[in-house]
């Protein structure tokens, strides 16, 4: 009896721990925490200072520490300055931040690229309050920042046209523009209509060029590609290339 009782015993914890894992999941899993008002920050270098709008899309306050870097997943110093770094957004609710560049030297021919974090560390679930569970799970939420100098007059749709796909040698795309390019839904078309899909590309640097990888298509029978890219508010914006038009 004693032997049974110490393995229903020890049953009647391992479904407590595994329901309390189950309420965990499912209480930050559906989270949204913190996001930024758009997809991306533009930073025009002529500018003092601009402002980012943070929206706490959650049930509960969170306490939000934001910082820009180089490189998408380090802390690396760079020309920028947060204000606040650490703020709390109260639920349901948007708050500003500002971003002020410092001044330092950057390209002036071309963007720069930079990564923007948002660290979320919402308020503990009540229920979760009831089982005696300490974690707190923080959710980080990554954007892209562009700098872009003042001698840029172009913008993405003026230059769009000046990105080229060469198929003499497999497929190289040339950003042959001082922006940045994120395409989606890239797709080729044959003479005869039919089309193969690439998918999203890695996103394409200014004056840079690109190879992608076409195994199984006989890029001699390509007449154009179709492709989507995204604006400065984060929207995509379809368009398509006429290879004999190049």
């Amino acid at each position: 009896m004693t032997n049974t009782y110490k393995v229903c015993e020890v049953k009647a914890k391992l479904l407590k721990a595994f329901s309390a894992l189950l309420l965990l999941s499912f209480s930050y899993s559906t989270q949204a925490s913190v996001i930024l008002g758009k997809t991306r920050v533009i930073y025009p270098s002529q500018e003092k200072q601009v402002t980012a709008t943070l929206r706490n899309l959650d049930e509960q306050n969170a306490l939000v520490q934001t910082w820009i870097s180089s490189e998408k997943d380090n802390k690396s110093i760079v020309p920028f300055v947060i204000t606040p770094p650490l703020t709390k957004v109260n639920a349901k609710t948007s708050q500003e931040i500002r971003i002020a560049y410092t001044r330092e030297d950057l390209p002036t021919d071309r963007e720069t690229l930079f990564y923007f974090h948002i660290l979320t560390i919402p308020s503990q679930d009540p229920e979760l309050k009831k089982l005696k569970l300490k974690e707190s799970i923080a959710i980080k939420n990554v954007y892209k920042l562009f700098y872009r100098p003042e001698s840029l007059k172009s913008s993405l749709e003026d230059t769009v046209q000046n990105l080229k796909f060469d198929i003499s040698n497999g497929l190289q795309i040339k950003n042959n523009t001082p922006h940045y390019f994120t395409l989606r839904d890239t797709t080729l078309l044959d003479s005869d209509g039919k089309s193969f899909y690439l998918g999203r590309l890695p996103m394409l640097a200014p004056f840079s060029t690109t190879d992608v990888k076409t195994d199984k298509i006989d890029l001699t029978t390509i007449k154009s590609v179709k492709f989507a890219y995204l604006n400065d508010g984060g929207r995509e914006v379809k368009h398509s290339i006429d290879f004999n038009q190049q």
